[in-house]
């Protein structure tokens, strides 16, 4: 009788459970593997899904309305996305390199104009009393900002962080090279995914899962679609903006000038 009650039924599962994960967390070592590569192609397909479904529309533009073969119309994408992430960092690079060296050049002027301004105010009547009575003097010796103190610092900062700078980058890497190998089957393949489960694995289909697959595959690219084109319509305007700005501008100039104050 009491074999049959629910409480003898649920406890022994939950019994079961409790010791399957336990049983699992002790063959750790064995799913380490399958768990590193996981973490290894997640953040590589989310950003080939991504873009999937960005390119996805021009592949298939290329191939029904300029007759271009699939293969072809998939390596000129590859080759235009590798060209844009070219010339992003060709852009940004230098930029922020003269921008770096701009604050470093700002930085080592900043400091000494500071500490020439506060003894400055030594002179100041109004001033000395407080400059004396804070003792500004002692505060300024205190502080020790060194260049070569900073400079040791950096690099013994730099040296600790190899191991980190050498993951970021390796990672970097990875990621490189698996998103164009993982959007090129996307786009060569990804539509025949759902078919060949329905085919396959999903037969019998009770619950409708392919169709849900299929409804979240035509919503998602609808709306990564639009979100594309909507930024880059948005792009386009605020660059012939810049662009028109930069060219009105100095012939404006004049004209306000002839205001009246």
């Amino acid at each position: 009788m009491f074999k049959n009650s629910k409480l003898f039924f649920w406890t022994v599962e939950i019994l079961a459970a409790t010791l399957l994960i336990f049983m699992l967390m002790q063959l750790e070592f064995l799913f380490q593997p399958v768990k590193t590569l996981l973490a290894l192609l997640f953040i590589p397909f989310i950003i080939a899904g991504f873009l999937y479904y960005i390119f996805k529309p021009v592949v298939t533009y290329m191939e029904t309305r300029w007759k271009v073969k699939r293969f072809f119309a998939i390596l000129i994408v590859l080759i235009t996305l590798l060209g844009l992430v070219v010339w992003s960092i060709a852009s940004i690079i230098p930029n922020v390199v003269s921008q770096l060296s701009s604050l470093i050049d700002a930085s080592t002027k900043a400091f000494p104009e500071f500490r020439h301004w506060l003894e400055s105010l030594q002179n100041d009547p109004r001033f000395s009393h407080i400059y004396h009575q804070l003792d500004i003097n002692g505060m300024i010796s205190n502080i020790n900002v060194s260049y070569t103190d900073i400079l040791n610092n950096l690099l013994k900062n730099l040296t600790d962080s190899v191991g980190s700078i050498v993951s970021i980058i390796s990672s970097v890497v990875m990621v490189a090279i698996l998103v164009p190998i993982l959007l090129y089957y996307m786009l060569k393949d990804g539509e025949k995914l759902l078919p060949s489960l329905k085919r396959t694995i999903f037969r019998e289909d009770p619950l409708g899962f392919v169709e849900l697959l299929e409804k979240m595959n035509a919503t998602i690219s609808r709306y990564i679609s639009g979100v594309a084109l909507d930024s880059l319509l948005v792009f386009i305007f605020v660059f012939v903006a810049t662009c028109c700005s930069a060219f009105l501008m100095p012939s404006c100039l004049p004209a306000f000038r002839l205001l009246p104050t």
